[in-house]
């Protein structure tokens, strides 16, 4: 071949699939492909948002950090009339690219950069905001609460966070806690447990976020804010205490 960058052969769903490395989910049986093993395009933690919303039929959505389009795909599959979804990571962003491309998902319009930009940038509103997996990656998770309360009146939040039952001192998940801080907001002290990603520079499937430092909240300090920004009713549904990164759960919250 005149170049490495040519595939040849016929073309094949999987060829798509092998330009990006690193997957972590297993796409939709209605392609052939093998990519990761995570079954993220079918999460029963969307189903459960689901049912409490009463599906998503014919709303804008925005979603923030899509990682490989899994929750972007149920979401579309459960009738959201557009979403927009941002991805920071490039490498997430092209798997992204390569989902829509092969489940067809022409409702669904994917946007490369950072979200919390995004939402402290602009002024449009959505009938609902889908944030899985994202604000423990944030340094400033109470800033995101704050500009997604503006953008939406309802927020889907999947987070880890930290708890002295669930996750002693002597817990060894607590090795990448670097520092503690108490800042005070709207009359309330409110706890944030920096961390680090260790050696994300090594890592070439990170899939973390942008800042060096994310700070993890308490869950009670998570709905403290939540109510504190309108948000009078939440569902709530448990997460795994011993999941390996620690403890988590999902918030569903509306005004």
């Amino acid at each position: 071949m005149v170049h490495d960058h040519y595939v040849t052969g016929a073309p094949v769903p999987q060829n798509m699939i092998d330009l990006v490395p690193g997957w972590v989910s297993k796409l939709p049986s209605e392609v052939p492909v093998e990519a990761g093993n995570l079954n993220l395009f079918v999460d029963p933690r969307v189903d459960w948002a689901m049912e409490r919303l009463g599906g998503v039929f014919g709303e804008s959505i925005l979603e923030l950090g899509p990682l490989e389009a899994g929750h972007t795909y149920q979401l579309i599959r459960n009738g959201a009339r557009s979403l927009v979804s941002i991805e920071a990571n490039q490498l997430a962003f092209m798997k992204c690219l390569i989902v829509k491309e092969l489940l067809g998902m022409t409702r669904a319009s994917f946007l490369l950069g950072d979200f919390s930009s995004y939402l402290a940038e602009n002024s449009l509103r959505y009938d609902l905001i889908w944030a899985s997996g994202v604000l423990y990656h944030m340094p400033d998770p109470i800033s995101l609460l704050e500009n997604i309360s503006k953008a939406s009146d309802r927020v889907f939040i999947w987070t880890h966070y930290v708890d002295v039952e669930e996750m002693p001192l002597d817990d060894p998940r607590r090795a990448p806690i670097v520092g503690e801080d108490v800042v005070s907001w709207r009359g309330h002290n409110i706890k944030l447990y920096r961390r680090t990603y260790f050696d994300v520079a090594q890592n070439a499937n990170f899939t973390g976020g942008i800042e060096t430092e994310p700070a993890w909240m308490e869950r009670e300090g998570i709905l403290l804010v939540l109510k504190e920004l309108g948000y009078a009713k939440m569902d709530i549904l448990p997460g795994d205490p011993n999941h390996s990164a620690g403890p988590n759960f999902c918030v569903l919250a509306s005004r």
